[in-house]
C-alpha cells in the first residue's frame, strides 16, 4: 500500500488506502468532490473573519489562486504533454506541438471573447432588442 509518513506521524494507513482505492468509481467522485467543495467553502469562510480594509487580503488571494492555476496547468497539462511529444518520437522539439496547441486554445478563448456576447448583454436584454432592428 502507499504510506506517508511524516516522523513519528502516519498520514494514512495502507488499509485506508486500499480502501478508497477498492471503491466505486462514482462514489470516488462524490468524495473527491465533496472534499474539495469542503476545502473550498473553508477557504471562502475565511473572508467573514478579516477584519478591516480587505483590498489586500482579495489582492494577495488573486495572486495566490492564480498561482495555483498556473502550477496545476503545467503539471496536469503541459508537462504530460511534453512527456507524450517525447514518447511520439518528437525529441527536442517536442515543445512545438506543445506550443501549437496552446496558442490555438488561447486563440478560441480569445475568439470566443469577441464573438459571443456578455453576461451584462445577455441580461440587460440588448441582444433582444438587437435581433428585433434587424
Amino acid at each position: 500500500g502507499i504510506n506517508a509518513e511524516y516522523g513519528s506521524f502516519k498520514l494514512f494507513s495502507s488499509l485506508q488506502i486500499n480502501t478508497f482505492i477498492e471503491m466505486h468509481g462514482l462514489l470516488n467522485a462524490v468524495y473527491g468532490t465533496l472534499f474539495t467543495w469542503g476545502l473550498t467553502a473553508l477557504g471562502a469562510l475565511c473572508v467573514l473573519f478579516v477584519p478591516g480594509n480587505k483590498r489586500n487580503v482579495l489582492d494577495a488571494s488573486l495572486g495566490f489562486s492564480g498561482g495555483v492555476m498556473l502550477a496545476a496547468s503545467y503539471w496536469s497539462l503541459l508537462n504530460p504533454a511534453l512527456e507524450l511529444a517525447e514518447q511520439q518520437g518528437w525529441g527536442r522539439g517536442s515543445c512545438v506541438p506543445v506550443t501549437l496547441g496552446l496558442l490555438l486554445g488561447a486563440g478560441f478563448v480569445l475568439l470566443a471573447d469577441v464573438l459571443l456576447p456578455d453576461t451584462e448583454t445577455l441580461m440587460s436584454g440588448e441582444c433582444d432588442k438587437k435581433d428585433e432592428d434587424q
